[in-house]
């Protein structure tokens, strides 16, 4: 199965570095220009697993900011070459990291992020958004009967 992550950065100012993980594949990319593709190739996928683009940039604890400036904005994920989920449709699961929780409630108007994080696709925070895909997978979104 091929996975293709297509996502733009909002800034040019700085590269945010991201993880990319399927099982027991997966990587760190640097986000240096506007818009870009990521790939995993060829990922053996015979059971249930999960999707995860984290991020965890440790500078944003020494801000006083409760959010990343330069948001990394997942625009769509192709799986298997032809499942694209997208903003509108599939969202992932937004996970965020207990020390980003803990030092968020220390910082005042912070409550706006629990409520950005129901349908998200961008990574403003230290944490994962995280698709569940299913084997085969279509059953990530519909009921298979037969099985």
């Amino acid at each position: 199965m091929n996975i293709e992550i297509h996502l733009h950065k909002t800034q040019l100012d700085s590269d945010p570095e991201i993880g990319v993980q399927f099982g027991v594949y997966g990587f760190k990319a640097q986000i240096g220009s506007r818009d870009q593709k990521l790939y995993l190739k060829q990922v053996d996928h015979h059971k249930d697993g999960q999707l995860v683009i984290s991020r965890n940039e440790t500078y944003l604890y020494q801000t006083g900011k409760n959010h990343h400036v330069n948001k990394v904005v997942i625009d769509k994920v192709i799986v298997d070459d032809f499942w694209e989920f997208d903003p509108s449709w599939y969202t992932p699961e937004s996970v965020l990291d207990d020390r980003y929780k803990n030092y968020v409630k220390g910082i005042k108007r912070s409550e706006w992020i629990e409520e950005c994080l129901v349908h998200n696709s961008h990574i403003f925070f230290n944490g994962k958004l995280v698709w569940n895909i299913k084997y085969p997978v279509r059953r990530s979104f519909f009921e298979d009967r037969h099985r």
